[in-house]
């Protein structure tokens, strides 16, 4: 009886850390979706960073994830979690990712797997990978993103705009100046 006591326990706690982990994920894009850094930060491990299944890095660092979200605010970036699921030290979801780039070009939405890695109750990092139909749905939009910067190029604009609030700014103005001219 003695080792059921205990066995009962054990699955308790674990499933008590799994859903304290999905909650640390919700909430982390919950307050990243509210663009509000200082919130999203706290679940977040001080080397935290994001890359793609193939190892290439997506944000290096903590003020890079903060000039990104800056970003993210000027053009209304969102995310949306389809589906989580935790085990161990790792949370998996599917995300949906739209902005008013998306919008104004009529491209279809970005869906990834991420994978959230923990070192103990704070995010390390999140692993992105593609899911099937990513291809297509890249070759969609880039033909969208080519007559956007076909325009760009007519008008002498960059279209290249850093990956910060002032980057944001200059493209949300290009996209709009885009919009208006179609």
């Amino acid at each position: 009886m003695k080792s059921y006591i205990i066995l009962f326990l054990v699955v308790l706690f674990s499933a008590n850390q799994t859903n304290k982990a999905e909650e640390i994920v919700s909430n982390y894009l919950l307050e990243s979706n509210r663009y509000n850094f200082e919130k999203a930060s706290v679940f977040l491990d001080p080397n935290y960073k994001e890359e793609f299944i193939d190892g290439s890095t997506e944000v290096e660092n903590l003020q890079q994830l903060k000039d990104f979200m800056a970003w993210r605010k000027v053009l209304n970036s969102k995310s949306t979690l389809l589906s989580i699921k935790a085990s161990k030290d790792t949370v998996n979801t599917v995300e949906s990712i739209y902005h008013f780039m998306d919008e104004i070009l009529q491209r279809k939405p970005r869906t990834f797997s991420i994978s959230y890695v923990f070192k103990g109750d704070k995010i390390l990092k999140s692993i992105i990978d593609t899911l099937p139909g990513h291809s297509e749905t890249v070759r969609f939009n880039r033909t969208q993103f080519m007559a956007f910067q076909k325009f760009c190029d007519q008008e002498g604009t960059d279209s290249a705009m850093g990956m910060n609030g002032e980057g944001a700014q200059a493209l949300k103005n290009a996209l709009e100046r885009y919009k208006k001219s179609r």
